[in-house]
């Protein structure tokens, strides 16, 4: 995504910042009198984090607040996350030797229970033999995701 400011709409902090400045967009949905659309209270919510210590991607700082750590879901809860994760079909795909647009989250699924020798997600249970080779499989996803350039075979 990109886009363009014209340079009177640059307000004089961005203007004038250091360059290598990091900032964060927002968008948010308008209602048509241009006021932002009503966002559901996070109680209403079902959060799960999926931050590090945690998860694949963030730091656990970011996590929405009240939701539950990586670690506090099962392997089969983290493996139905990792399947709806882009980056994780990604993963699968280069190791399918298949094109990234064919890996859905099925084909993730089923590249899991291939990985873990089970028949079903739910028998990858902590402290077996699945549950070590669930760990093993993040690990790699995880080593994979922070390598330079993501793709690159480890």
């Amino acid at each position: 995504m990109s886009f363009v400011l014209h340079p009177q709409d640059v307000p004089n902090g961005l203007a004038l910042a250091t360059l290598g400045t990091r900032y964060m967009l927002a968008l948010v949905e308008l209602n048509d009198d241009e006021t932002p659309k009503e966002v559901m209270p996070d109680s209403k919510r079902s959060t799960v984090s999926t931050t590090p210590e945690t998860s694949p991607h963030t730091d656990a700082d970011n996590a929405p607040r009240g939701a539950r750590k990586w670690n506090e879901l099962s392997p089969a809860q983290q493996a139905g996350i990792l399947c709806s994760d882009a980056k994780f079909r990604l993963f699968v795909a280069e190791r399918t030797d298949q094109r990234a647009e064919n890996i859905d989250s099925e084909e993730a699924a089923q590249f899991i229970r291939i990985s873990c020798a089970v028949d079903s997600r739910k028998k990858i249970l902590p402290g077996s033999n699945h549950a070590e080779l669930w760990d093993a499989l993040v690990s790699r996803f995880r080593a994979w995701e922070r390598a330079p350039s993501a793709g690159i075979d480890q």
